[in-house]
């Protein structure tokens, strides 16, 4: 598991220093497991242990086994004493438009995009689209 490498690179060479590659590549790995990782493994242990008799134990048994090893993980990674807060405030990535594909999108005359953008222009609906 990717988490356990990052872990573990960061006890051998790692600072707290939030420049460190290291480091960010271990506040990367926390985001992942606290946002996406974790939640998920408590939905799936939540859904095969409500389907009871009609689910594969052996499934529900290797996803209680992942869950505790992601909690482990996690927890290994939330006792080196990196700031996740202050790396998070400092990481706001702002999505980028491709301003390219825009122009493609609302310049060409034949797409839905443009045709709204056309309606929009005008200032007002047609009665057809309008209308209930």
């Amino acid at each position: 598991m990717e988490s356990r490498n990052c872990v573990e690179l960061w006890k051998e060479a790692g600072s707290t220093n939030l420049d460190d590659p290291v480091t960010v590549s271990v506040c990367d790995q926390h985001n992942v497991l606290s946002k996406r990782l974790i939640p998920l493994s408590k939905k799936w242990t939540v859904t095969l242990t409500k389907a009871g008799r009609h689910t594969n134990h052996q499934l529900l048994r290797k996803c209680i086994e992942l869950k505790k090893s992601l909690d482990c993980v996690f927890e290994s990674i939330v006792q080196l004493d990196i700031d996740y807060e202050q790396y998070k405030d400092q990481r706001h990535v702002e999505p980028a438009k491709d301003k390219m594909e825009e122009e493609m999108l609302f310049g060409d005359p034949t797409t839905w995009a443009a045709s709204l953008k056309k309606v929009k222009d005008k200032g007002s609906l047609p009665e057809t689209i309008t209308s209930k």
